[in-house]
């Protein structure tokens, strides 16, 4: 039974097979391909290499990266065209530096880069100025101390171009400058023998000598560029002023100046070396900074939003245009904010009273100048100061200049008032202006001495004495002395006038006169009696005394 159990299971199985024979076909192709392809794949495998570490790629990297930025700064200035951009090539090498810090390399050439720039800086720094009358030659002169040598040191790693740009541009300032110096020393030097000439004299006669010794300076062969000399022909034309008082006439006399004022120093007026600034801060902006003393920032507290301030302070539109001395432009933003708040009308009206006050000054005599100055200095101390070292300036130059014209003219007491005014807004080189007081009021006290000291005329010299010389001045002791009662100190000596020659006519006389001494009568003794018998002899008086 069991066995005809398995004989009908075995042909069920059997029967299935034979049935399914196809599928188990296919399933049978299918598994034989997939292990055909899995044999394959693993005999076509790579054999895997050592593995990659991604901190040394990194820095493989940055060191690529670093080698390039040095080549492309080296680049900029080996091989520049003319003047190199200093300032992109310290980009590209603090760039390298900051990648992978230390480089020997890198520090290299950053040191030639820094002295590169500072190079660079003082040739376009005297470049930019050397032609405008607004800048003194020996402030640009002693830009220039040392940049010869500095350049000695950055020539050879610069490209030939650049090397001549360099090169011819210090030479060249150098010379002129050296020469332009030179020239305004020995203007300075004539000058002063000439104004000696006129304090001596102060007559007609010594001021045509003058006009004719300010026309030799003008017309000296030796320098031509004295025939620019504005200054000359300033001094001159004041004396024909003096000299002349028919109108028609004096203008026959004048002597007009033409032309471009000369950039010697000496040669200088006042009113070019401001319509020079103007200039120059028109066309360089960026470099303003240079023509004031003080920082170029808006005036007292200013709130980042505008339109909020108080007391003094200026909103940041109204006050750049202040710190740039666009006074016109500042007075039009202030008018403009004042619509919105009635605080700024006491602004913009001190805006136009210092705008026509600076206007003023840039034309007129010495002492109208100071005057606009001194309005312009107040004005600018109501609104925060800003500005007060640059008006100080002008102030201390022109009441310099004012102070040379009136010693010129033998008006001394005017002269130490403007000799003050130059001293108390800062001016430092007064000493020459000061002793040509001293000396003018020693003359004066000499001339009071000669009188004696007690007419009311000698009296009034030695008040004047007073009014023309500082109170640390010996002859100032002097005169005041006299006015007291007493003697000077100098009594006991002879007076000694600082190196002028004086006339015996003005020399003054002696104090003391010598009173011859009496005639002394010789008396003779009586005869007395008893001695008639010594009639005809001879007394000798032998005594010692």
């Amino acid at each position: 039974m069991i066995q005809a159990q398995n004989k009908q299971t075995d042909s069920k199985l059997v029967t299935f097979l034979k049935e399914k024979k196809l599928l188990v076909a296919v399933v049978g192709i299918i598994l034989v391909l997939f292990i055909g392809l899995a044999i394959m794949k693993s005999s076509k495998k790579k054999p895997s290499g050592p593995k990659v570490d991604p901190v040394a790629e990194a820095l493989k990297a940055k060191q690529l990266e670093v080698d390039k930025l040095i080549k492309e700064g080296i680049a900029i200035f080996k091989d520049a065209k003319g003047r190199p951009s200093w300032t992109q090539a310290k980009a590209k090498l603090d760039a390298a530096d900051k990648l992978i810090p230390d480089v020997k390399t890198v520090a290299d050439n950053q040191k030639l880069i820094a002295k590169g720039l500072q190079l660079d800086l003082a040739v376009v720094y005297v470049s930019l100025r050397v032609n405008s009358l607004a800048f003194k030659s020996q402030e640009l002169r002693n830009k220039l101390k040392g940049v010869p040598e500095l350049f000695a040191e950055v020539k050879d790693f610069i490209s030939e171009p650049a090397a001549k740009y360099y090169g011819e541009n210090i030479k060249k300032h150098i010379a002129d400058l050296d020469k332009r110096l030179d020239d305004s020393k020995k203007v300075t030097e004539k000058l002063k023998n000439i104004s000696f000439l006129l304090q001596t004299s102060s007559n007609n006669a010594t001021k045509w000598k003058a006009v004719k010794l300010y026309d030799s300076v003008i017309n000296d062969v030796t320098n031509p560029g004295l025939k620019q000399c504005k200054v000359v022909y300033n001094l001159r034309n004041g004396l024909i002023d003096q000299l002349i008082s028919s109108a028609a006439i004096r203008q026959k006399r004048y002597l007009p100046f033409t032309g471009k004022s000369s950039l010697i120093d000496a040669c200088r007026t006042q009113e070019d070396i401001i319509a020079a600034q103007k200039v120059f801060n028109a066309s360089n902006p960026a470099a303003n900074v240079a023509l004031n003393t003080g920082p170029a920032a808006p005036m007292g507290t200013v709130n980042s939003g505008g339109g909020h301030y108080s007391g003094t302070s200026m909103p940041a539109s109204v006050a750049a245009k202040y710190m740039a001395k666009d006074f016109a432009g500042a007075k039009a933003v202030a008018d403009g904010l004042a619509a919105s708040n009635p605080k700024m009308k006491a602004i913009a009206g001190k805006l136009a009273t210092i705008q026509a006050a600076y206007s003023a000054a840039s034309s007129g005599s010495w002492g109208s100048k100071v005057t606009s100055y001194e309005t312009c200095l107040s004005i600018d101390a109501s609104l925060g100061g800003k500005l007060s070292g640059f008006f100080k300036q002008q102030i201390a130059q022109n009441a310099k200049l004012h102070a040379n014209t009136l010693l010129s003219s033998a008006s001394y007491e005017a002269a130490f008032v403007a000799y003050n005014k130059a001293l108390a807004n800062g001016a430092t080189d007064m000493g020459n202006t000061l002793k040509q007081l001293e000396k003018a009021a020693r003359n004066t006290y000499l001339k009071a001495y000669q009188m004696g000291g007690a007419s009311v005329e000698a009296k009034n010299l030695y008040r004047q004495v007073l009014k023309m010389v500082p109170s640390t001045s010996k002859v100032y002791s002097d005169a005041q002395a006299r006015l007291a009662g007493g003697a000077p100190t100098h009594e006991m000596g002879p007076i000694k006038i600082m190196s002028t020659y004086v006339p015996p006519t003005m020399r003054p006389s002696p104090m003391v006169t010598i009173m011859r001494p009496p005639v002394m009568k010789v008396m003779r003794p009586k005869v007395m009696k008893g001695m008639k018998g010594m009639k005809g002899m001879r007394v000798v008086d032998d005594d010692d005394d």
